[in-house]
């Protein structure tokens, strides 16, 4: 009786390396969208909690409550900003011309997958009423564009005149 080694002939394991190249040729591409995606989706439901607070904050407080775009933490930016830089949640004090951040979101800097957010008109703020309506509609659209593809992935947050917040992902 013959005794046969055990183990893999180079044959074998050569052919392994090769499909195993292949498949993570298909795979790496498709988990970098998986990324992109998921990061997108992480800043825009951030934004959509935070009008949440904003809203929950005026009802709580009995007073105007505000988030706006803001770059530095502590002032709204006007015109049409890149919500991209951060915003802040904010009511006024009992003390005439003062106003208490209540919450400032600040965008990590560096590489991030959404290119651009940015208020539809000359929308760069949402105020919310002491009954937590809206003081006007809102439309805020987070676009990425990928980098080398020339896709367009975007999706659009909108607070209607009851203040509720609706995201809806718009086909590309």
């Amino acid at each position: 009786m013959k005794l046969r080694n055990a183990g893999f002939t180079l044959i074998e394991l050569m052919i392994t390396v090769a499909l195993l190249g292949v498949l993570l040729l298909w795979a790496i591409p498709n988990v970098t969208v998986f990324i992109q995606n998921a990061r997108m989706s992480s800043v825009s439901n951030e934004l959509v909690a935070d009008i949440s607070i904003a809203r929950q904050e005026a009802q709580r407080r009995g007073r105007p409550v505000t988030i706006c775009a803001s770059s530095d933490g502590l002032t709204c930016l006007n015109g049409t900003p890149d919500w991209m830089e951060g915003w802040i949640i904010r009511a006024p004090t009992a003390t005439l011309g003062t106003v208490l951040v209540i919450k400032y979101n600040k965008q990590p800097e560096g590489p991030s997958t959404v290119r651009k957010v940015t208020g539809i008109g000359t929308q760069a703020s949402v105020t919310f009423s002491p009954s937590g309506t809206a003081g006007a509609t809102a439309l805020i659209s987070f676009r990425d564009n990928r980098a080398g593809t020339g896709d367009l992935t975007q999706r659009n947050l909108s607070v209607n005149f009851v203040g509720r917040p609706l995201l809806e992902k718009v086909a590309g």
